[in-house]
C-alpha cells in the first residue's frame, strides 16, 4: 500500500475547454444580478432600495434574530 500526499488528479481545466473560453466571455450569473440592482434602484420602476430607513429596518430585524424579542424602546 501506497501512501500518496497531495491531490490525485490535475486540479487545471483541460487545454480544449480552457481554449474555448475567452478571458472576456459573458458571465450569465453577473449580468443577472446586474439587472436585478438596476431594476430595484431605478425610480421609475420598483423603488424598493430608494426608502431612507432601509438599512434601519435591516439593522432592527437583524437585533430580532439575535435577541429573539421584540424591542420595545427606539434606541
Amino acid at each position: 500500500m501506497a501512501d500518496i500526499s497531495g491531490p490525485s488528479v490535475s486540479l487545471e481545466q483541460p487545454r480544449a475547454i480552457a481554449a474555448s473560453r475567452s478571458a472576456w466571455a459573458v458571465s450569465w450569473p453577473l449580468l443577472l444580478g446586474l439587472a436585478v440592482f438596476a431594476f430595484l434602484n431605478n425610480p421609475s420602476g420598483l423603488p424598493l432600495l430608494s426608502d431612507p430607513d432601509t438599512h434601519w429596518h435591516i439593522t432592527v430585524g437583524n437585533w430580532i434574530l439575535a435577541h429573539g424579542a421584540v424591542p420595545t424602546v427606539d434606541t
